[in-house]
């Protein structure tokens, strides 16, 4: 929002991610009743009236930052998990009857009002900040503490707040932190979720201790987010239908108090009518391999078998570790994950019923051990950078610097640098007295989170590359038509991806507009319609030439096994069969060798693939070098249709480029037109580059 313009109104109705305020105008944010947001953030000078109407909630934070200003209206029933005010920043807060903040914490020079309404609560109010901070009210207040309580008046306040607390900085922590999360189905079930677009499984988080002080968690899917969303109180929401069963969402379940502790449990998804097999019990019939462990070592479950008795079944089944996957059974931690001393059990949950195995970690004692387990913790981090800290490297720096910061646990300090494309991690420990310091690095992969820009750009090449023939079932009326190539475009967007698709049709042509953030744009789709006449014979010749003219290189996180192995290549085949044709592909291996058969009907055949397999050694710059090479033998002639300004045209070429990276290769183009000239800037890793291409424009002649 420029200065001296404003937004009149920003309505959150349904459940957010992020609303975002930046630049020096003003702006009413309204969450309203029953919808939530993650996050409301006001940066810069913005002045924001932010409401939260009953029931409403801010799930995460409301931020005020750097000379921004904010009224915060919390109404009857809503509720907000954080209020956070630092920089030089302004935030009234008003609390209504019924109405809860967790807490309010100020910092630098920030200053604040907090009115607190008779029936409304706020449980801590924290102050680092050499700002006023001004309280008042006859609503409750658990704590008030700040580094310097003269900060903080509570003159205007009732009986229910208490006396201000010093807060210094080096006080031991009372907190007890979670160690460990375990995901269950509310009611005991199945974790299955019926296929069906509205369909809802409430889920549970356990955390451990069962005194920690703060058991509240952030909920998130980490896989199937086109499909399924999830609420802060763990209801998972089938937006759509899946296109097939068997299908399973990952979700994820992430401690709010800052030890970073998280869960994943898989849920699958079921059609309706299906045979359900509920978990009576379970029990480890053999525990693994591997119990005992020194912090900073990786979990092993070879060897763990599960007793798993269902409901009607006198034989319990075992089901050993290597089957987990296939049958839906989570464990917390997650094999492979790293270890520390906190670390005491694993849950293994499956259909909602647990059993438990007994761990000893001991924790490091030396200043070399210690550095090493942190070590361990800081190479096992994910490193993506948000769009919104990628606007200079001292940013992306600073980023991952707090990012390494939020996982040592043993005292180690990290210092992260940035040199020759690569970011370098600098370890320190020397918190054992009288010892020896040790020091070392840790080597971390650092990627960047993708643009608005560049999401919509992989969402457009992939619904372009989709083949949309409309079955004959499809074909009843122009409503049904668009209706199934709708849900033919969203099967293509990416997961996670964040584009929306909207498909429709007009003067006998179908048209697809994209959105993504506040990105826009268009996808180019031919839809045709199926005949009735197609035999079986036709429609498997059809899906053979499809197969046969597929790439299969196996990624080698899908090398792990042959049964991973062949599976991948089931699924891309999959992919490749034109909707609505009815062909069945089954892939198999044998003599070291792919084959696929094909079932049409009463029409049976076999399609010839070629399978390789990715190289683990392959380098970022060998991807990077082999994505160059391909994407500057390409022909960049630029359609008539997309000459309408330089923004469609430049779209067009990066649509192009994304078309020739190498699947699988992970590197990342971008396209940028200046000086009449296409540039192409290439990432892989931390590895950089450019690629030369030259582009001509189609002439309408």
């Amino acid at each position: 929002v420029a200065a001296d313009a404003s937004v009149d109104k920003v309505d959150v109705t349904g459940d957010a991610k992020d609303v975002v305020l930046n630049g020096e105008g003003s702006t009413d944010v309204t969450v309203k009743n029953g919808a939530t947001v993650e996050n409301v953030k006001v940066n810069d000078n913005v002045a924001a009236n932010i409401e939260l109407e009953g029931n409403a909630a801010v799930t995460n934070t409301v931020s005020v930052n750097g000379n921004a200003s904010a009224d915060v209206k919390v109404n009857d029933n809503a509720k907000v998990e954080n209020v956070s005010v630092s920089d030089s920043a302004n935030a009234d807060v008003a609390v209504a009857d019924k109405a809860t903040v967790n807490k309010v914490e100020l910092s630098d020079t920030a200053t604040a009002k907090v009115d607190v309404a008779p029936e409304a609560k706020v449980d801590t109010i924290t102050s680092t900040s050499s700002g006023k901070t001004e309280v008042s009210g006859e609503g409750t207040i658990d704590k008030i503490e700040a580094t310097n309580p003269d900060t903080i008046d509570t003159s205007n306040a009732g009986e229910n707040v208490p006396d201000v607390e010093q807060k210094e900085d080096n006080v031991v922590s009372t907190e007890v932190k979670v160690t460990a999360i375990e995901i269950t189905v509310a009611d005991g079930g199945k974790a299955e979720i019926k296929n069906k677009e509205g369909a809802t499984l409430q889920l549970k988080a356990n955390v451990t201790p069962t005194n920690a002080t703060n058991q509240k968690v952030n909920w998130a899917v980490k896989t199937g987010g086109d499909m399924a969303e999830i609420d802060g109180n763990g209801i998972l929401k089938l937006k759509s239908a899946a296109q097939e069963a068997g299908l399973k969402i990952t979700v994820t379940a992430t401690a709010t108090d800052g030890s970073n502790i998280s869960s994943e449990f898989s849920v699958s998804v079921v059609n309706e009518g299906e045979p359900e097999k509920n978990v009576s019990s379970v029990e480890v019939k053999t525990p693994p391999t591997k119990v005992e462990y020194a912090a900073g070592d990786k979990l092993d479950l070879s060897g763990l078998v599960i007793a798993v008795t269902y409901e009607g079944e006198a034989t319990p089944t075992d089901i050993a570790f290597t089957d987990f996957e296939a049958n839906n059974v989570t464990t917390s931690p997650a094999n492979d994950a790293v270890l520390t001393d906190a670390d005491k059990v694993v849950t293994i949950t499956i259909g909602g019923k647990s059993a438990t195995v007994n761990l000893t970690v001991t924790a490091p004692e030396t200043n070399e051990a210690k550095l090493n387990a942190d070590k361990a913790l800081i190479e096992a981090g994910t490193y993506e950078i948000p769009v919104a800290s990628q606007t200079d490297q001292t940013a992306k720096t600073a980023w991952v610097q707090a990012e390494v910061n939020k996982l040592i646990k043993y005292g180690t300090t990290a210092t992260v640098s940035f040199a020759d494309g690569k970011y370098n991690v600098a370890l320190t420990n020397n918190t054992v007295e009288g010892g020896t310091a040790a020091t070392g690095t840790a080597a971390i992969t650092v990627t960047l989170a993708p643009t608005d820009a560049e999401k919509l750009a992989a969402a457009k090449t992939a619904i372009e590359a989709g083949t949309y023939e409309i079955p004959v079932a499809s074909q009843t009326d122009q409503t049904t038509k668009t209706a199934w190539v709708q849900a033919e475009v969203n099967k293509l967007i990416p997961a996670g991806n964040g584009t929306t698709a909207v498909v429709s049709f007009a003067d006998g042509a179908y048209s697809v507009a994209l959105t993504c953030g506040n990105e826009t744009g268009t996808a180019t789709i031919t839809v045709t319609e199926a005949s009735a006449d197609q035999t079986d014979t036709e429609k498997l010749a059809a899906a053979k030439t499809a197969i046969e003219a597929g790439t299969y290189e196996i990624p080698v996180a899908n090398q792990t096994d042959q049964d991973t192995k062949t599976a991948w290549v089931q699924a891309e085949v999959n992919k490749l069969i034109p909707a609505g044709n009815g062909t069945t592909a089954v892939v198999s291996f044998a003599d070291g060798a792919y084959s696929v058969a094909l079932t049409c009907g009463n029409e049976t055949g076999t399609a010839t693939i070629t399978v390789t397999e990715a190289s683990a050694d392959q380098t970022d710059t060998e991807k990077l070098a082999a994505a160059k090479t391909a994407i500057e033998a390409g022909t960049y002639e630029i359609p008539v249709a997309n000459q309408t300004d330089q923004d469609t045209k430049t779209a067009w070429v990066q649509a192009e480029v994304n078309k020739l990276i190498p699947a699988g290769n992970g590197t990342t183009a971008v396209v940028s037109f200046a000086d009449g000239a296409y540039s192409v800037a290439l990432t892989c890793g931390n590895e950089t580059g450019t690629a030369a291409i030259t582009v001509t424009e189609a002439s309408s002649n």
